[in-house]
């Protein structure tokens, strides 16, 4: 399928994309309501649990109020959007990483961060976001007992 044609028509099933951004502006600014009544915390709460809806709700607003047809099966675009997400966030959540390291002293993060991040960008190549759990699942172990070893040094116990 020509790449224009495909494009046009993933535009056409997702009424060009407005749906989902409809829903993605609601979804923010019940978050900056949430988090003006009661605090960051539950914004970012609310900010999740509405935010998985955007998916759903954009297919529904898609299908039903405005009747757009799906993108056919050998449409190539039409699995891009699934593929990329996880990936994309493993670059996000390996970037967050760096903060931990100022955030608790820990020059580890800096690596796990690197780790994750770097996953996310093989993982769009390869789609294997895994290795992220892995990295992130390995070091949470490792530091862990980093830290039991340095509370048994100083005898504390903490």
């Amino acid at each position: 399928m020509d790449f224009r044609v495909a494009q046009r028509e993933l535009g056409r099933a997702h009424v060009g994309g407005a749906p989902g951004l409809f829903l993605s502006a609601v979804v923010w600014l019940v978050a900056a309501y949430v988090s003006k009544r009661t605090g960051p915390n539950f914004a970012l709460l609310a900010l999740f649990k509405r935010g998985v809806l955007i998916v759903p709700g954009r297919l529904l607003l898609c299908v039903e109020l405005f009747r757009a047809p799906g993108p056919s099966a050998n449409n190539p675009l039409s699995r891009l959007g699934p593929e990329t997400a996880s990936p994309l966030w493993a670059v996000v959540i390996g970037a967050r990483y760096a903060a931990f390291r100022s955030l608790y002293g820990e020059p580890l993060y800096w690596v796990l961060g690197a780790g994750i991040a770097l996953a996310g960008v093989v993982s769009l190549g390869w789609i294997c976001a895994v290795a992220a759990g892995a990295m992130e699942g390995a070091g949470l172990l490792r530091l862990v007992r980093f830290r039991a070893a340095a509370a048994a040094d100083d005898g504390s116990g903490d």
